[in-house]
């Protein structure tokens, strides 16, 4: 979960959604839309925030855990085993006579 200015976006289980975090009548609450239309974390209750971690549990039944990260540089456990260069086996047998006049969208 990251949030900013109030601003929240969530990626859990294979689902983006974006909302907001707000105060609804002394209850700090987060609001998502998911992407996909998943409903298990589109409304929750922050149960607690010590600046460390964040507990929201979700009307879904869903009840997660958030720790907050270092900023300004990346996690650790990365890949870093990258290819450096471009395969050698590409075709070199594609067509050459492709129309290139293609319409374009406004």
């Amino acid at each position: 979960m990251s949030v900013t200015s109030g601003k929240v976006s969530l990626a859990a289980e294979g689902h983006l959604c974006e909302g907001e975090a707000m105060d609804m009548g002394g209850e700090s609450m987060v609001s998502l839309k998911c992407a996909d239309g998943d409903k298990d974390r589109t409304m929750g209750t922050i149960e607690s925030n010590d600046g460390k971690t964040l507990v929201v549990s979700w009307q879904g039944g869903k009840k997660d855990s958030f720790t907050n990260g270092d900023t300004g540089g990346l996690p650790t456990g990365l890949p870093s085993d990258f290819p450096t260069e471009l395969p050698k086996d590409l075709p070199t047998d594609l067509p050459t006579d492709l129309p290139t006049d293609l319409p374009t969208s406004r």
